[in-house]
Parts: C-alpha cells; sequence; structure tokens
C-alpha cells in the first residue's frame, strides 16, 4: 500500500498530532495535505481527490463529523466516488465510531495508534 503515490488528507486542529500523522503516512509512501479545521478540508476536498480522509473527531468550529456530512453531500452532489472517511480521536473508540458512522465516516481509530495499526486500518478502505 501507498507504493502508487495515494493521497491522504489529514484533518487535525492539533499541530504535533498533524505533523506526526503526516510523517507517519508519508514513511508509509502516501501523498499528504494536511489542514488544521474543518472548513479547509471540505475546501481541499471539494477541488482535490483523495484515495482517503483522516480527520480529528473533535474539530473547533466545524466538528469532524459535520465536515463528513458535507463531504458525503459534495461526493453526491458531484455524483464521485466515495472516499474512505476515517476519524481520529483520542475518546474511547467504540462510542466515537457510532456518531461517526452516523455522520457518513467510514471507521474510527486512536490518534495514538501505531503505525501498524494505522496501515491496517487504511488497507481495509483503500485499493492499492
Amino acid at each position: 500500500m501507498g507504493e502508487l503515490s495515494l493521497r491522504i488528507l489529514v484533518v487535525d486542529d492539533t499541530t504535533v498530532t498533524r505533523k506526526c500523522t503526516a510523517i507517519s503516512l508519508q514513511h508509509l509512501g502516501f501523498d499528504v495535505d494536511e489542514v488544521a479545521d474543518g472548513t479547509a478540508a471540505l475546501e481541499k476536498f471539494q477541488v482535490s481527490r483523495y484515495d482517503a480522509v483522516l480527520m480529528d473527531y473533535t474539530l473547533p468550529g466545524m466538528s469532524g463529523a459535520d465536515c463528513a456530512k458535507r463531504m458525503r453531500e459534495h461526493e453526491n452532489e458531484q455524483s464521485a466516488l466515495r472516499t474512505p472517511i476515517i476519524a481520529m480521536t483520542a475518546h474511547e473508540v467504540d462510542h466515537v465510531r457510532r456518531v461517526c458512522v452516523e455522520a457518513g465516516m467510514d471507521d474510527c481509530i486512536n490518534k495514538l495508534c501505531g503505525l501498524e495499526a494505522l496501515k491496517d486500518t487504511l488497507s481495509n478502505w483503500i485499493e492499492s
């Protein structure tokens, strides 16, 4: 996975988390775009094609769930392929997963997951 320069959008308001996630993804061979909030994420998403989105669940302003809903609306309006949206959270994953799935996200991972868990999660959603 990652050999074909697949593109991932990383959305997190915490700079350290965003940068660490981006570096991990680059280590796996992905091209990465980073943004710090839901509004910027939606703007990027509407003009670029991503193979997946990793998005903080608790973004300030537009929440991760609200952003995911708007991304799904954009895909429907454009008749675009569904992009996997994976929530990242520091909260208890099972509780957050239900809310995220209801908002149109596909999966949920802990922000502190290791490189292998990140790779495995993306492998579940991205065809390489």
